[in-house]
């Protein structure tokens, strides 16, 4: 896996350069717990990351490939469906209703000094930040 993912970066990351440096200097295989900090490090640089449209295939068919060897899950936008490349995969929906950004835009304004200062002297003011968020956000 660590291998097929490197092949989808140009240049090769510097943390696969090393870590096939090292084993050739030492001559020995890696560990398990080597291979997994590498695969985390490589993770972590997409963790945020949206897969792009034409880069979208070829991450389902890797995922395709790995499948039946781990468990994964998979978000994706509402429009992007992986079950099709899937087999054996389960779908579900999350969103956020208006209870739920209510209940959190009221936890992070309480934990703001200014905001929570200026929502207590403008009452009116934190019910139109919630409603406005609830609008645009539209069940996100």
């Amino acid at each position: 896996m660590i291998r097929q993912l490197a092949e989808q970066v140009s240049p090769l990351p510097p943390e696969v350069k090393a870590f096939r440096d090292n084993d050739l200097e030492k001559r020995r295989n890696p560990t398990d717990d080597e291979r997994l900090a590498l695969l985390k490090s490589m993770c972590s640089d997409f963790q945020d990351d949206v897969c792009p449209e034409f880069e979208r295939d070829k991450l389902l068919l890797l995922l395709h490939e790995v499948a039946p060897l781990v468990r994964l899950y998979i978000t994706s936008l509402p429009h992007v469906n992986p079950q099709t490349d899937l087999t054996n995969t389960s779908r579900l929906d999350i969103f956020a209703g208006s209870s739920d950004i209510k209940a959190y835009l009221e936890s992070e304004i309480s934990k703001h000094k200014r905001l929570s200062m200026f929502t207590a002297k403008d009452t009116s003011l934190k019910d139109e930040i919630i409603r406005t968020v609830d609008e645009k956000a539209a069940g996100m």
